[in-house]
């Protein structure tokens, strides 16, 4: 959901605010104009956009705050990046002028205030304060609770209620109205579409009866096609595919797909099959707690590379206006496909995925990338994510253009034949932010930990372990930040990372504050790996950087536990994100690396 307003209120904010170089400072007309503010949703964050004007000589800043409605006290969130690219990669940049970021670890289904504060010393005009307000999304889609029901083994001719239900899911479809569940009775039913729209007060909900008795057959194509919006299928058990098993066509949004195995998707093995493909001009699509697997293409090769095979778990097959607000959450994926969670373009104007969170799923087996989402991505969350990857990297942002992109707590094992990169970043200009992700390159050939080609100037690497025999930071920062820019003192950070094993920690490092490098660079990988306070628990899921104490200061921009949700240190909120199938998964990638146990 998204909330558009002029002076509303406050969050806790991914970023990091760009300090410039002051050309004009003191000057009346170097002062910066607060615009608007934008809010958009999804069940654990909140995106915020803030326009401006004037600041011609690019110094000032913003802050963020944020509450539950009705709380008194405010939290600071990470300050939002200050955007004043004319133009990227040769393309005019339509979100010039901005502060953006995002809050995360919140309830859903809750009300927010937020609070964006731009600074300048030059002045500002107006109000420096922009307030607002906004709901994450609820944890249940709305429905109003009038039932249809349907049992294949029923007569024809029935009204649709218990005692009399439909034979087929289509006559359902066609009694339903907004805000109608559809139960569907155990048993094999055939492929079908579903045309009709619900509303955002009630959708169309087609829902199993037992996930794995309610089977759907494939056909000649897709086993669904879904082409309204407002609607949620749930609790379904979806047999092999010719090609995807849910198709979510151009168009649609607001499209809820919750519990569903997938047995064996793409008996046709083209390059666009998915578990769940999603078209064009889409938005809203929530893919929660599903299960994506593929005999079909496990033992399947197309001759060629790897980002050359078939299929994806999810496939953002979107060119050249996905809208955005995507949550893919506590989903397991284990199969051949190309990459497990994948968009269809990597270059300008036909990767915005807006507002999207990508969160809490298991994904292994993928041949190319664990997770790639590339393009001009805004306001982007990667995490909570297990990783168990033997293709080319474990989350590729190649290219990220815009950003900001948020990639934090994070396991990556890569541990394949390729010479990788656990995070792969070539020729990415945008802002992101890779915090407290714990990755091992070590099981395979000698992959690095980020890297890639290409300039990746404003890249933000902070608190992370990293046991690589290859390159630990490779190329970061290259390239300053002032093309197509005021923001020519704005380069990449790194700080507080734990380095181990016996490959560079740096190579051809082109950024600012390499504080803490020396420090926290360990060459007795397995005895430096098992002291206790910097080991991985798998009983509490719990990362303990206590040597790590430049990350505990309250003064620390990635503010301490107690004053917003650290990005720095998880607690238990983020063992209540994974469900029990992900927490054995998390421990089983644990057992075959050689992250300790504490």
């Amino acid at each position: 959901m998204t909330k558009t307003m002029r002076q509303t209120s406050w969050l806790t904010v991914l970023g990091s605010s760009l300090a410039l170089l002051p050309l004009f400072s003191g000057s009346a007309v170097a002062s910066t104009t607060p615009g608007s503010l934008t809010l958009s949703s999804t069940f654990d964050a909140i995106s915020v956009r803030a326009s401006f004007s004037g600041d011609p000589n690019g110094n000032n800043s913003a802050t963020i705050q944020f509450r539950k409605q009705g709380d008194s006290v405010w939290k600071s969130a990470l300050a939002p990046i200050v955007d004043r690219r004319t133009s990227i990669s040769g393309h005019a940049n339509p979100y010039v002028n901005q502060a953006r970021g995002s809050i995360v670890g919140l309830q859903p289904g809750t009300t927010y205030e937020v609070s964006l504060t731009f600074s300048d010393p030059a002045g500002i005009v107006g109000s420096a304060t922009l307030t607002g307000a906004v709901a994450t999304i609820a944890p249940a889609a709305p429905v109003s609770g009038a039932a249809l029901f349907v049992d294949a083994g029923a007569a024809s001719g029935g009204n649709g209620s218990s005692g009399s239900p439909f034979n087929s899911i289509p006559t359902a479809i066609s009694a339903a109205t907004a805000g109608t569940t559809i139960r569907v009775r155990p048993g094999t039913y055939p492929a079908f579409s579903i045309s009709k729209s619900g509303n955002a007060s009630g959708y169309i909900a087609i829902v199993g009866d037992a996930r794995d008795q309610v089977f759907i057959n494939g056909s000649t194509a897709n086993n669904i096609n879904v082409s309204g919006s407002f609607v949620q299928l749930k609790n379904l058990r979806l047999k092999q595919s010719n090609n995807s098993s849910i198709n979510v066509q151009n168009g649609s949004h607001h499209i809820w797909i919750e519990n569903i195995y997938h047995e064996n998707i793409s008996a046709s093995r083209n390059y666009d099959d998915a578990g769940v493909s999603i078209g064009d001009n889409t938005h809203n699509v929530y893919v929660l707690s599903n299960e994506f697997y593929s005999a079909s293409l496990t033992n399947f090769n197309i001759p060629g590379n790897a980002w050359d095979q078939a299929g994806a778990g999810i496939y953002i097959n979107a060119s050249p206006n996905p809208i955005g607000t995507f949550v893919f959450k506590n989903n397991i994926m284990s199969a051949g496909f190309r990459d497990c969670i994948g968009n269809a373009v990597e270059s300008w104007g036909n990767g915005t995925v807006d507002n999207s969170d990508i969160a809490y799923n298991y994904v292994t087996g993928c041949k190319d990338d664990g997770i790639q989402m590339e393009g001009d991505d805004v306001n982007l969350r990667i995490f909570g994510n297990v990783i168990d990857a033997t293709g080319w990297s474990c989350i590729a942002n190649e290219v990220a253009l815009v950003g900001p992109v948020y990639v934090f707590r994070n396991i990556c094992r890569l541990h394949g034949s390729n010479s990788g990169y656990a995070f792969k970043l070539s020729g990415s200009p945008g802002y992101a932010f890779y915090i407290h992700n714990t990755i091992d390159t070590t099981g395979g050939a000698s992959s690095d930990g980020w890297g890639g080609g290409g300039s990746k100037p404003v890249q933000f690497i902070y608190n992370n372990i990293i046991r690589t025999s290859g390159i630990g930071l490779d190329a970061i920062g290259s390239t300053n930040a002032c093309v197509g820019s005021i923001n020519c003192n704005v380069t990449s950070n790194v700080d507080s990372n734990l380095y181990l094993c016996n490959g560079t920690y740096f190579n051809a490092f082109g950024g600012t504050h390499q504080r803490h490098q020396s420090g926290l660079q360990r060459r007795n990988c397995d005895s430096e790996f098992q002291q206790p306070g910097f080991c991985l628990a798998v009983s509490g899921v719990r990362a303990r950087h206590r040597r790590l104490r430049s990350w505990q200061r309250p003064s620390n921009a990635f503010s301490p536990p107690g004053l917003s949700p650290s990005l720095s240190v998880p607690g238990r909120d983020q063992v209540r994100g994974y469900s029990a199938r992900l927490a054995r998964r998390w421990r089983l990638v644990l057992s075959q690396s050689i992250l300790p146990r504490c």
